[in-house]
This record gives C-alpha cells, structure tokens and sequence, in this order.
C-alpha cells in the first residue's frame, strides 16, 4: 500500500522475522562478493537489486549482512564469516 501526502510517500510494509538457514550463490567482482540468488523455503529468489551492505563483529566473529530486493520484497541475509554460513534473518512484505 502506497500512500502520497504532498511530496512524501508512505508505503507499509510488514517485517517478518525468519532466522532459518539458507543457501546463497554469488560471483566476485574486483574482490567483493554480490549475491545473485538465494534459497530458501524449496524457493530460488533471485536477487534484483543490492539495497544495503554492512558488517559487524560479535566478539570474534565478523558477520556481514546484505540487504536485497527479490520478487519485490526486501530481505536481510547474514553471513558469518566464521563458519560460512548464512541466515535469512528477515523479510519485508509489501503489505
């Protein structure tokens, strides 16, 4: 849902929390790594569009995180660095 109020617009979306572990497949490029598509629920998302890239550390873990738009909604996956695993951690719904 879309709302305009003069130059502002308001969409509503939901945020659904996942934590479930996911497989994810991407390409390097000049040393940097892009996700191209993920798995999750016997589903491959491919991803649209890279909207946000960050990591942190927890003690000695580093853990980056991607957030991406696939089939129109916008999901967080983390990456721990540590033992290569990655987490779709939630989703946002067009809602």
């Amino acid at each position: 849902m879309v709302v305009t109020l003069g130059i502002f617009r308001f969409t509503k979306f939901m945020n659904q929390i996942i934590n479930e572990p996911v497989k994810v497949a991407g390409v390097f490029k000049h040393s940097l790594f892009k996700p191209v598509w993920f798995e999750w629920s016997n589903q491959r998302l491919k991803i649209s569009k890279i909207t946000f890239i960050t990591d942190y550390k927890q003690g000695l873990v580093k853990h980056k995180i991607y957030s991406v738009i696939a089939q129109g909604n916008l999901y967080r996956l983390l990456f721990n660095t540590n033992n290569l695993d990655w987490t779709l951690e939630s989703v946002w719904l067009d809602g």
